[in-house]
């Protein structure tokens, strides 16, 4: 059997690869002009490092926290998948594989990583170590139970809302703007008072265009 030491290493090293691989697309993004979310490879790397470098308090903290994030991760990814019309992937993949091709990938091989690591710091060996140090070592099931149903609930109300007749809207707007040629989805609405506002992907068999479009409820 795996002493503490051990285990913690071995996953450190693990997410220190995530972390580094991370980077490598960073990288590739901003050569080929694409926005990229800053600061994920960050946490990867600082993890895996203090995780190498047998920290027991951040060993008992990322136990917990891997299972949240797979369960986040899983619903981001799921709703993701589900939002977008499948024909948008289509031409998603056809301009961009590479991205997307990463993107699935890389949040696969992410929730396997957070599995992983939730058990190997949740094992006996890591959990008498972390008790032996005065630190708490139950699960909060409660607050995951809360999370999961958080999760769920903004899957369907994000479904419910991009769906909506503000989304149908936003979607009528988006097509006087740039014409019938396209086909629309509408990725994220906002409210203010009356005033609404909207992004909208507008999309053809070769081509992907984002606009963005506003109007108020009273006229």
């Amino acid at each position: 059997m795996k002493n503490y030491p051990q285990v913690l290493r071995q996953v450190g090293i693990i997410w220190i690869g995530f972390g580094i691989t991370d980077i490598f697309y960073l990288l590739y993004s901003v050569v080929n002009g694409k926005s990229y979310f800053l600061g994920w490879y960050v946490l990867a790397i600082a993890v895996g490092v203090l995780l190498f470098r047998e920290n027991l308090k951040v060993a008992c903290w990322t136990g917990d926290a891997a299972a949240f994030l797979l369960v986040g991760i899983f619903g981001f990814l799921l709703t993701s998948l589900l939002m977008r019309p499948l024909e948008l992937w289509k031409v998603h993949l056809q301009l961009y594989p590479i991205h997307v091709i990463y993107f699935l990938v890389f949040h696969i091989c992410l929730m396997v990583g957070l599995s992983w690591t939730h058990q190997q710091l949740r094992n006996r060996v890591v959990l008498q170590a972390c008790a032996a140090a005065g630190m708490k070592t139950k699960f909060p099931k409660i607050a995951f139970g809360l999370f999961v149903g958080f999760i769920v609930s903004f899957t369907f109300l994000t479904h419910s809302v991009l769906n909506g007749t503000d989304a149908a809207e936003a979607k009528r707007l988006a097509q006087i703007q740039l014409g019938e040629q396209y086909a629309y989805h509408v990725t994220g609405l906002q409210w203010s008072g009356d005033q609404v506002s909207a992004k909208v992907t507008a999309y053809s068999n070769n081509e992907i265009r984002f606009t963005k479009v506003n109007w108020s409820r009273k006229s």
